[in-house]
């Protein structure tokens, strides 16, 4: 008989226990204190020791930190699992009535939460932007609830709520606003048209958002000399509304006898809708996406406004004397209002100018204010 080799019998594994797992336990006992079947209904499927899904649209997760359980329905339970469910986050809170009793929210590991409210829908939040939500008072604060999930935007990530918006870039941190506004503050002339005595300069402003164009004219400044600094009091506000890009246009005309320079803002204005609307056809980005616009909008900028200075000299032929047309991406533009600190040359107070424009033997530089609307 062969050799059957060493006598293994008694080592032979018989009948093993259950492997016990925590998790499971925990999720079985708020299974419970919920109702359990009667009220969650029946169970679709397990991951052992993680999380219970249950085929009414909701589940119960096992929060291993925390040694607990805790439970996601509805449209949170929806939004968490388009975010990727546990991969997004464990749960940290069951849902939650927020303290203004119009909304719900849950909160996950890793700093972030999922909130809801009727008028909203459900939204995740998390990082730098959720921190600036919660320094302010979240939904208690003056944003409300936010409306979008974070999103790209012009280079970093921002997050829309029902009263303004979140930005957040790695240089500059987390900055809220409800939005924007610009005002023209004055005007200074370094060197006075050749063959003129003293000049009588004004400019239109022009203003291109995603939307519309606005046009303004200045006062007439009548007897500009060399050297001579034309503050604006009040200063004279050319836009109000949200920081997503725009094309700023400085056309600076001289006053002659019996020009009317209501009659070459309407017209400015009217040759810059034309080239608007080729612009904005081009962009295919309009109507706005929620409460943020599309974030391809900042670097399509040059698009919005094609053939600027072309469409305005061909209108004002002799009667300008320069023009300076400025695009001004959402990134710079929220800098400029939230993190840049006024400046003032010759009593005009300016966050940013023209830089001089020359024509026809002048020099001028007309400046700009922004602050948070």
């Amino acid at each position: 008989m062969p050799n059957a080799g060493p006598n293994i019998i008694g080592k032979q594994p018989g009948p093993q226990p259950l492997m016990f797992h925590e998790g499971d336990r925990a999720i079985e006992e708020k299974f419970n204190a919920m109702g359990g079947a009667a009220r969650l209904g029946n169970i679709d499927h397990k991951e052992i020791g993680k999380v219970w899904f249950f085929k009414n649209g909701s589940c119960i997760c096992y929060n291993k930190k925390a040694k607990r359980a805790f439970e996601i329905h509805g449209a949170i339970y929806r939004k968490w699992l388009e975010m990727n469910g546990l991969h997004f986050g464990v749960p940290a809170t069951d849902e939650t009535e927020t303290p203004d009793r119009s909304g719900r929210y849950n909160h996950f590991e890793g700093g972030k939460s999922i909130y809801w409210s009727p008028g909203t829908g459900a939204h995740a939040i998390y990082g730098a932007i959720r921190d600036r939500w919660e320094a302010l008072g979240w939904e208690n604060s003056y944003l409300g609830y936010p409306m979008t999930d974070e999103i790209d935007f012009d280079g970093g990530r921002a997050t829309g709520f029902q009263h303004g918006d979140i930005y957040w870039w790695d240089d500059l941190g987390a900055i809220d606003l409800r939005g924007i506004v610009i005002h023209y503050t004055g005007m200074y002339c370094f060197d006075k048209i050749d063959g003129l005595g003293d000049d009588s300069p004004f400019a239109v402003i022009s203003v291109a958002s995603a939307n519309d164009v606005a046009t303004q004219r200045t006062q007439i400044y009548d007897n500009m000399r060399d050297g001579q600094s034309r503050p604006m009091v009040p200063a004279m506000e050319v836009y109000r509304g949200k920081p997503y890009g725009l094309v700023l246009d400085t056309v600076l005309v001289e006053h002659g006898p019996g020009g009317d320079p209501d009659k070459y803002r309407d017209d400015v204005k009217k040759a810059l809708l034309a080239v608007h609307t080729i612009g904005v056809a081009a962009l295919g980005l309009i109507p706005v996406v929620g409460p943020i616009i599309a974030p391809i909008l900042g670097p399509a900028l040059g698009a919005l406004m094609p053939g600027v200075g072309d469409a305005v000299s061909n209108l004002l032929g002799d009667k300008k004397i320069g023009e300076n047309t400025r695009q001004i991406g959402p990134k710079e533009l929220v800098r400029l209002a939230a993190r840049e600190e006024n400046r003032n040359f010759e009593g005009i107070g300016f966050r940013f100018d023209t830089g001089r424009i020359n024509g026809r033997g002048g020099s001028y530089t007309l400046y700009y204010g922004i602050v948070p609307a």
